[in-house]
């Protein structure tokens, strides 16, 4: 009957309480078809109602639910449920087996119960390098997708490597370490991590997705070498571990300071006389430094001087009443040939050369020598001879007369180190030095 509804009324037709189709149905060209139907009763009534008949098609495809299959995955697995696409969309039951046919050669490994495939043999990768596998799905109204499936065996990766394994020291956080490589026999890439459970691990992070860094900035003084244990996973969550020893390798660091252990020298000494002895501070513990002379700020006066070893040797008698200071650059150069200039300032110390100057030993004992503190001395007046002790730059730290002929000389307060002691008598002078511990 025509009306609403009647669209598709030509694509059918009716015998006695049967509804037949006139025309081939492709779901593709038209998904449902509209019609509309009257029946009337003995006494010529009607009734009419319009119908959508829709046309139901195959399934397409199916989803495998596993893209791969691990090594020695134990019998009787899930490995996870099959899915189907219909055109019909939601609403469709389907019905899932293994089947015979092409790429069917290892549905014996395999059983569906629903929708839920299982492994029943363990793959052994090798001697199985791919599990082949053919599915069929059906509809509620017997309609069938048959799909061949072939499952690559997955087994564990073999080896980890890491290029190079040593870094500077004194490099910023997050510098580049190594590059990591691996052997996978599917040829697969790894995700690497770091074993947290591991101190040193935290010392290092991953980025890029195989480059190993630096998380702290690293002392070859302090530590020579870090060890690591990295982890690779492939995509079916095999995995092998590896430990690396990360070496820190030495960065020659220039000295910081040079001290002198005495910058003063007595005039009219002889050239050739030691001055004092340098010592270096040196970031790179137990390193070899040179000590030289050098042009610059505050070289004017180097040629007076020279260096042996670690000793500066004066290379010029002194006098003080000529020049009282004397300025030199010295520079300290490690085995890195890295080097820190520094200058000094040199003082020339006065002698008393008033009066006949002679050695103090000649008319004087001195005892205990060193001095612990108390100094006795032994010596037979003249006249009313003069006692002056003082240290090497010249500055009186006793001044008194002599009495008798053994005095006892209180010096617990001069502090530790070499001093000169004179005895003026009669317009002679006695010099001498005690050493003060």
């Amino acid at each position: 009957m025509t009306g609403t509804g009647s669209t598709d009324n030509a694509y059918f037709t009716i015998s006695n309480d049967s509804l037949f189709i006139t025309a081939n149905v492709a779901y593709a060209t038209k998904a449902s078809y509209a019609i509309r139907i009257q029946t009337r009763d003995i006494g010529n009534a009607t009734f009419q109602k319009a119908f959508t008949i829709s046309v139901n098609a195959a399934p397409t495809n199916i989803t495998l639910p596993v893209s791969v299959v691990n090594d020695s995955t134990p019998a009787g697995t899930l490995l996870g449920n099959l899915s189907a696409t219909d055109p019909n969309g939601g609403g469709e039951t389907f019905t899932y087996q293994l089947v015979p046919g092409p790429g069917d050669t290892n549905n014996i490994a395999f059983h569906i119960t629903g929708n839920q495939l299982y492994i029943d043999s363990m793959p052994v990768y090798a001697s199985t390098k791919t599990l082949y596998l053919r599915i069929q799905v059906m509809d509620q109204d017997s309609l069938t997708y048959q799909k061949a499936f072939a499952i690559p065996v997955n087994t564990r990766p073999t080896n980890i490597y890491l290029s190079p394994q040593s870094i500077a020291e004194a490099q910023p956080k997050f510098s580049l370490v190594g590059t990591l490589n691996a052997e996978d026999p599917n040829g697969h890439g790894l995700t690497y991590s770091l074993n947290s459970s591991l101190a040193d691990n935290a010392k290092f992070g991953i980025t890029g997705g195989n480059k190993l860094i630096t998380n702290e900035i690293f002392d070859y003084e302090t530590q020579k070498f870090y060890t690591v244990v990295i982890r690779g996973t492939d995509p079916g969550g095999l995995y092998i571990e590896k430990q690396f020893v990360i070496t820190i390798t030495n960065v020659y660091e220039p000295p910081t300071d040079i001290t002198l252990s005495s910058q003063e020298v007595i005039e009219n000494k002889p050239a050739g006389t030691v001055v004092g002895r340098f010592t270096c501070n040196d970031p790179d513990s137990g390193d070899v430094v040179i000590y030289s002379l050098v042009t610059g700020t505050g070289s004017t006066d180097n040629a007076s001087f020279k260096i042996s070893g670690d000793s500066l040797l004066t290379n010029a008698i002194f006098d003080y009443e000529t020049k009282k200071t004397c300025s030199i650059r010295v520079r300290a150069t490690d085995k890195g040939n890295k080097s820190f200039d520094k200058v000094f300032t040199i003082s020339v110390v006065d002698e008393n050369e008033t009066g006949i100057t002679k050695a103090l030993s000649e008319v004087a004992a001195l005892y205990p020598v060193p001095c612990h503190g108390i100094l006795n001395i032994r010596y037979k007046a003249t006249g009313k001879p003069v006692l002056t002790v003082s240290d090497l730059l010249g500055r009186e730290v006793y001044n008194g007369t002599i009495t008798s002929d053994n005095t006892v000389l209180d010096l617990n307060h001069v502090a530790k180190g070499m001093y000169i002691l004179k005895i003026t008598d009669n317009g002679n002078v006695y010099t001498g030095t005690i050493l003060i511990e």
